[in-house]
């Protein structure tokens, strides 16, 4: 097992801390999945010039090149983003060591086998090729909710039910998908989520940060504290979206 650093092991045997050993990608979340992201992105606008100009059938016969971008940048580029800043963030807010070494590599191959069976998902089988896309976002989840639950962070278990959702979109479009439906409401649905977490985790981090820099430079007058307004500000783009 990859060396970790003291405290490495909480309730429930899971190895936490950074790890020691091994490659530093692996040291923390963001590392690796950040890379990700950089990396996928422009492989992926490569590999849709290609559908585009050659005809490489991407997706395959039962998805289609068209369901498969929306997908990926979705639920492949998106998520990843999403992936680094959650696990790097969950430990600033519970007070516990960010999962590192071999448990963040296990995500990482996650995600990854993701990206390579969604390119042809017939080579594999369509209900295995689900199947492998599908686990990365509850895996995410079940991460995130016992470090949230085991930090007694209660007030961010809202993080938790946004990847949940998430998580129960991209279900949907697989099973719209092998169903032959429209898959246009479900990438709405995804679009809509991920906004609504960069106005909720957004809405907390920019304050904060703001606060931080102001206090180190002495400044008197400080963000005002999450209220009433802000409620606001958050429920019309939450209506507005799931009117869309």
């Amino acid at each position: 097992m990859t060396a970790m650093n003291e405290g490495t092991r909480r309730r429930g045997g899971i190895p936490r801390g950074l790890a020691t050993e091994g490659p530093a990608v692996l040291s923390y979340g963001f590392r690796p999945f950040f890379l990700a992201a950089g990396v996928f992105a422009p492989l992926a606008m490569l590999v849709w010039i290609a559908e585009l100009t050659l005809g490489w059938g991407i997706g395959g016969t039962t998805y289609g090149a068209l369901a498969w971008h929306a997908h990926e940048m979705l639920f492949g580029y998106s998520v990843a983003a999403l992936a680094g800043f959650m696990l790097t963030a969950i430990p600033n807010w519970t007070g516990r060591l960010p999962v590192s070494g071999r448990p963040l590599l296990v995500l990482v191959l996650t995600w990854l086998a993701g990206r390579v069976v969604m390119l042809d998902p017939d080579l594999v089988g369509v209900y295995p090729a689900a199947a492998i896309d599908a686990v990365f976002l509850p895996l995410l989840a079940a991460i995130a909710a016992r470090e949230v639950i085991a930090g007694r962070n209660w007030k961010n278990l809202k993080i938790l039910v946004a990847l949940a959702t998430l998580a129960a979109v991209n279900l949907t479009f697989h099973a719209v998908l092998l169903m032959g439906g429209d898959p246009a409401p479900v990438f709405r649905a995804g679009v809509a989520v991920l906004i609504a977490l960069v106005g909720l985790v957004g809405g907390r981090i920019i304050p904060s940060f703001t606060r931080n820099w102001l206090a180190k430079a002495g400044a008197k007058t400080m963000p005002a504290p999450f209220g009433r307004f802000d409620m606001v500000a958050m429920a019309v783009p939450i209506v507005a979206l799931a009117a869309w």
